[in-house]
């Protein structure tokens, strides 16, 4: 969390008044019938004086929070919710969960609950009746339920730890949703199914220890209600602390609560909505409603959870202590290669120093030595010549990376090319060899074979029908291994294009192969007419430091999905915002959807990167 995003939430987390001891003040004012209005000095005289000395009152008033111009709440595609999960801001995801299993217990669009009873009805579930948890077996849950709605009570089957039931393979974690730093312990995962009809409803709180929380429809329809973390000071009691548990109007105990405005939208079948960290909501089920939830934490929020922990020996049983938090932050600190991961873990630690003493400190250091050991320029590509070269827009000011390239050994670096001599990249694809001669150029980047390049091959070597028989155009080629690679898979025709300074090597490696051709292609200027294909493939052409290129690049796609012409577009997610590129696709008329990864070869894949599928609409 940046310094920003860190004075935002210590403004939104902070009481209007505090009280070291806010429950006797509470209780001195209820039972007299005080005003809840009085001043400080007023409620201390109502107190008994040998209270006075334990109590420390501050009257500053907390400034009126900003109110979010925007009251809505996006519906996006998957390759779009990094960007809003960093940002802590709320969206809808479309298309999550379409291979679960749960959706075998659906019929006709409501929960099959007989079907469900028959095959899990001895499994002991949580049950909520008019606010009392109970426990119950899901076939007794299933038979009753609608027989209490006659009754006028609604059961709701909230928090089921399906997975502690050995039932995690009926709803696995989206790939989106998987970078998670709070589960993992068997007593701890916070993966939740939530079944209820139309009319139960959950009331206004915040998510536990300020995690984030995805909440995805298997059937239903859900109305959420949001209050911007910002805001959260409109919802507080009189005396600054505690927070109305439903939205209304104002009253003495909640002054300010009817200035709340509420942002409302309705999560169809198939939506998962993301609730950021720190966002008070409510939920209530518009008909018959299967969904599934998680809570989870991760580098973009690890700092809002660590004020809201608690010590191990005062944990209650669901909740998370200090001493898992940190771990668990530890376990992956252990584990990341990623200096974002290991700045946000020492930060974290160092939060917790206080209260976990020298685990913390030690965490922390161990974290600062490792990510100072990868961002070594001897023991990565961030050397002199990559810096110098291609490179120097990965690093902020003060030469710090703000991602480190990860070494998978699929393909040689920019600094393998570069600094050991290796020359030549050769993989047997479909079986048959395909060779590229790497070069060094001041272009930089075409002189490699990228990652992405790979995971796109790979994933047409799966798919070979993608590109047999079929005319197919590679957008900024540079090796041009992409194309050659569709060449090898059956492709009646392959052009490579790239800028001027990149044909040299294009055509060096195309000598030779029979139905590739080179050809120049400028972004930036206007597609030549006659230039025409069935398929366009495209790897690694958004890059930091080259946002500029968005619009060229999205009107050249554009121009060339003509007809049924489809693209096959590989990007990997690193430290730049690729929304606006995407947004720009889609305003140039291109639908764009992601290849899930269970569709990539099982081997040449990564969770930063993503293949893509672009047509016009």
């Amino acid at each position: 969390m940046d310094e920003a995003s860190l004075a935002q939430f210590r403004a939104a987390t902070a009481p209007s008044r505090r009280v070291a001891n806010l429950r006797h003040v509470r209780d001195c004012v209820i039972k007299r019938d005080a005003d809840p209005y009085l001043r400080p000095a007023e409620v201390l005289a109502l107190l008994e004086p040998e209270r006075l000395g334990a109590i420390e009152l501050y009257a500053a008033e907390d400034p009126e929070p900003q109110i979010r111009k925007s009251r809505t709440i996006p519906r996006i595609k998957t390759i779009e919710f990094r960007s809003y999960m960093d940002r802590n801001e709320p969206c809808l995801i479309e298309g999550i969960g379409r291979d679960w299993g749960l959706r075998e217990y659906v019929t006709e669009g409501v929960p099959d609950l007989a079907k469900l009873a028959e095959t899990y009805g001895r499994v002991q579930v949580p049950v909520q009746d008019a606010g009392v948890a109970k426990m119950m077996p899901l076939s007794h849950f299933a038979r009753v339920w609608r027989e209490k709605i006659d009754e006028g009570r609604r059961y709701y089957l909230k928090d089921w730890h399906f997975r502690l039931d050995g039932l995690g393979h009926l709803a696995p974690v989206p790939d989106i949703f998987a970078d998670d730093w709070l589960s993992g312990a068997r007593d701890m995962d916070y993966h939740f199914v939530y079944l209820g009809a139309a009319g139960t409803r959950t009331k206004l709180h915040c998510d536990v220890v300020n995690s984030f929380s995805w909440s995805a429809n298997v059937c239903g329809s859900k109305r959420w209600r949001f209050l911007p973390a910002a805001e959260t000071s409109l919802l507080r009691d009189v005396f600054g602390e505690d927070v109305a548990s439903s939205f209304g109007p104002s009253s003495s105990e909640y002054p300010r609560r009817g200035k709340a405005r509420p942002i409302e939208v309705v999560q169809q079948p198939g939506e998962a909505i993301f609730v950021p960290s720190g966002w008070y909501h409510d939920v209530e089920n518009l008909n018959d409603c299967l969904s599934v939830n998680c809570n989870w934490a991760n580098a973009s929020n690890l700092l809002w959870c660590g004020p809201r922990l608690v010590d191990e020996a005062n944990a209650a049983p669901g909740e998370v202590s200090t001493s898992h938090f940190l771990r668990r932050v530890a376990a992956r600190a252990a584990s990341t290669r990623d200096p974002r991961d290991l700045a946000a873990a020492a930060a974290a630690a160092r939060a917790l120093e206080g209260r976990e003493g020298d685990a913390a400190v030690a965490l922390a250091a161990a974290a600062d030595a490792r990510r100072a050991a990868l961002i070594d320029p001897s023991d990565s590509e961030s050397g002199e010549d990559f810096l110098g070269r291609v490179g120097a827009d990965l690093f902020d000011d003060d030469e710090t990376p703000r991602r480190q390239p990860t070494r998978r050994g699929w393909t040689p670096g920019f600094h393998d090319v570069v600094d050991r001599g290796v020359d030549r990249f050769v993989c047997d694809l479909g079986g048959r060899r395909v060779s590229c001669k790497l070069g060094y150029r001041e272009s930089g980047t075409g002189s490699s074979v990228w990652d992405g390049a790979v995971v796109l091959a790979r994933f047409l070597e799966t798919h070979p029908h993608l590109v047999c028989g079929k005319r197919v155009l590679e957008l900024g080629a540079g090796t041009g291994f992409g194309g050659l690679c569709a060449a090898a898979l059956g492709a009646a025709s392959v052009t490579l294009t790239d800028i001027e300074a990149c044909l040299p090597l294009l055509r060096e490696n195309a000598a030779g192969v029979d139905g590739v051709v080179v050809e120049a292609l400028d972004w930036t200027e206007p597609v030549p007419s006659g230039v025409s294909c069935d398929v366009v493939i495209a790897a690694d052409c958004l890059l930091p430091g080259r946002e500029g290129l968005f619009a060229p690049l999205a009107t050249t796609l554009a121009a060339l999905l003509a007809g049924d012409a489809v693209a096959y577009f590989v990007y990997e997610q690193r430290c730049m915002d690729c929304g606006p590129f995407f947004e720009l696709l889609r305003g140039a008329g291109v639908a764009v959807s992601c290849i899930p990864d269970d569709d990539l070869h099982p081997e040449y894949r990564a969770p930063e990167i993503r293949v893509l599928e672009l047509r016009r609409t």
